[in-house]
């Protein structure tokens, strides 16, 4: 890969650095898996999200041991171990985004990485609501840039989603988005050119050859140099087998997974060679750390994939071995998945729910004292990988 190839700006006291729009500086390379399915009764009509059934288990035999009942907001019982400061909120509310955009920016993040599906498409839970609203242009990307911020796009693996829609996809971003300075834009490694960037969510439901014929230069439907198409593309590696991704012509891959060892990709001792592999090929490696993980409150059945947050130690852990790395960009899973148990929003201490017809009541998992722990400590590693003065020391 050349240097006019893989345009990368180089921080004289962090090594290396994406180049990206450099009026967020610094936070540009800190990036937030942020989800907007959040619905409330109060100033929706009906709930979304926070009253999530509990996921029926595959095998009959276990699933018949476990409730698949709704969770009940009106009793304070939630699809989260967690209770959040703001109470369960409206992801429509211009004042909830607003709190949002300087809570993640508090934490030293620059890019909003916005859970999308494309126009007349939706999350499965708010199917039927008649939204028609396109939430980042209507109110993300200007919230966004009020606060300093960038919005970059999760691409989710809507029914029907490959490569010949993905291009449809990626021209309606930059038709609807392209002219807004808050979609953040990052250096392909295709020429260099500043783009939009996009995570592609289970990517890995279309093979390397049917990407390569979007993402490769010679590729039959390839948005390669072509204006109003082409954007800085990253892949999902899950299994040890999803390196041939790194040979269909994505820029980069990021790995999601909070819990430690659950896949190939988020076992920590495979980074290095992952990133050895995103090294040869000239793309990004984009390492994703979250604070723990826990999701029985929408899996009941799945208590074996906690991962406890040990007091922030288990983030603290994998942000050392991003670190290492020296990556040109991180990626925190999550600022607001509350089911998994991923969240660095704060959330409130002591909060408990009432009983309610079949579930006895119960306390909320907490932060500890202070409600933005993760906050800060995610502007700590943020500052400390990436902020000019700052040095990466560890080995």
């Amino acid at each position: 890969m050349t240097t006019e190839q893989h345009r990368i700006e180089t921080s004289a006291t962090t090594g290396q650095s994406a180049e990206t729009d450099s009026s967020c500086g610094w936070r540009c390379n800190v990036h937030g898996f942020y989800y907007v399915w959040y619905r409330s009764k109060g100033r929706d009509g009906a709930w979304a999200h926070w009253n999530h059934r509990r996921l029926p288990h595959w095998d009959p035999q276990i699933a018949k041991k476990y409730s698949e009942d709704e969770h009940v907001p009106e009793n304070d019982d939630i699809g989260s171990s967690y209770w959040p400061q703001l109470g369960p909120y409206s992801s429509l509310d211009p004042q909830v985004i607003a709190i949002h955009m300087e809570m993640m920016k508090r934490a030293g993040m620059g890019v909003v990485v916005v859970s999308w599906y494309p126009p007349g498409l939706h999350d499965p839970a708010l199917e039927g609501r008649n939204e028609t609203v396109d939430l980042i242009g209507s109110l993300l990307l200007d919230a966004a840039w009020d606060h300093g911020m960038r919005i970059a796009i999760h691409l989710e693996p809507y029914e029907g989603r490959d490569p010949v829609s993905v291009r449809k996809d990626f021209e309606y971003i930059h038709q609807h988005y392209g002219s807004h300075p808050a979609l953040h834009r990052v250096a392909s490694t295709h020429g260099g050119a500043l783009l939009p960037l996009v995570y592609i969510y289970d990517s890995y439901h279309n093979s390397p050859e049917e990407w390569a014929r979007l993402l490769s230069p010679g590729g039959d439907i390839s948005v390669r140099g072509k204006d109003g198409l082409d954007c800085t593309a990253i892949f999902l590696w899950v299994e040890a087998t999803h390196a041939a991704y790194a040979k269909s012509g994505f820029d980069g891959f990021y790995t999601y997974f909070a819990a430690t060892g659950f896949v190939y990709g988020s076992t920590l001792s495979n980074w290095p060679h992952m990133n050895r592999v995103a090294q040869e090929e000239g793309i990004y490696f984009i390492p994703s750390v979250g604070p723990g993980y826990i999701d029985v409150e929408v899996r009941p059945w799945n208590y074996a994939n906690t991962r406890d947050r040990r007091g922030g130690g288990y983030f603290d852990d994998m942000f050392t071995e991003a670190a290492k790395l020296q990556p040109k960009m991180v990626s925190i899973t999550s600022f607001n998945e509350w089911h998994e148990g991923t969240n660095i929003e704060p959330a409130v201490d002591g909060k408990s729910s009432v009983a309610s017809l079949k579930w006895t009541s119960r306390e909320y998992l907490s932060y500890g004292t202070d409600p933005e722990f993760y906050l800060t400590k995610t502007r700590q590693w943020a500052e400390r990988m990436f902020k000019p003065s700052h040095g990466v020391m560890i080995s």
